[in-house]
């Protein structure tokens, strides 16, 4: 029923609100149409299984598909704890696919300009990062859990420009080789995260260095 929004699509309702985004990033509203998401979770030999189907306008896709990778070819596993864990999930970030979509759009210049203020530049980004990333869920007890993030280094040299320039700016701090303390994290979780009972990390979020991964948790 339309007056209840149940067959409305994936972005509809969104459109007056992201009409300047739209323009900018150079996609047709009427692409915002008909697009959607379904996903069901199931229960098989103890273990849950999940499965997301989609569709989407050529508009949007003819981007979407250039921002990710086939394969990932790094293996986190070995370093993810398997105690207690609600949720695992690895994808491929093409970073430079996504560069080239950004300089297709006239945004790259603008994204070179703020970066050369500090030093770096647009393909240092696709250079530092290689694009595989994992996301971890972990639920101790019903009222605490931590997720873990991770994404694989490409160029060490390079990614290390970027942790001079956290320290820099003091976003980061240095903890000890290859572990840094990422400052104020814990008080904006406090503030993104508002919903009763729900409790927060006291302590602020760490980055850790391992095996050419770059670990933050």
């Amino acid at each position: 029923d339309d007056d209840e929004g149940g067959d409305e699509g994936v972005g509809e309702g969104l459109k007056d609100e992201m009409a300047t985004q739209l323009a900018m990033a150079g996609i047709d509203e009427k692409d915002l149409e008909n697009n959607y998401l379904t996903a069901y979770t199931d229960f098989r030999d103890g273990e849950v299984y999940a499965e997301t189907a989609y569709f989407l306008q050529p508009g949007l896709t003819k981007d979407i598909n250039m921002f990710f990778m086939d394969e990932v070819k790094t293996d986190f596993s070995k370093y993810v704890p398997k105690a207690d864990q609600v949720a695992y999930m690895t994808f491929g970030l093409d970073i430079r696919g996504v560069k080239q979509v950004l300089e297709e759009k006239g945004v790259l210049g603008l994204l070179n300009m703020r970066m050369i203020q500090f030093g770096l530049s647009a393909d240092d980004i696709s250079k530092a990062f290689g694009g595989d990333i994992m996301l971890s869920m972990h639920a101790e007890d019903e009222e605490f859990g931590f997720g873990l993030f991770g994404m694989n280094i490409n160029d060490r040299e390079t990614f290390d420009k970027f942790l001079a320039l956290g320290e820099q700016t003091g976003a980061i701090e240095k903890e000890a080789d290859d572990q840094y303390i990422l400052k104020n994290t814990s008080d904006a979780m406090k503030k993104i995260i508002s919903y009763n009972g729900v409790p927060t990390a006291e302590a602020d979020a760490r980055l850790i260095i391992k095996d050419d991964i770059v670990f933050i948790t």
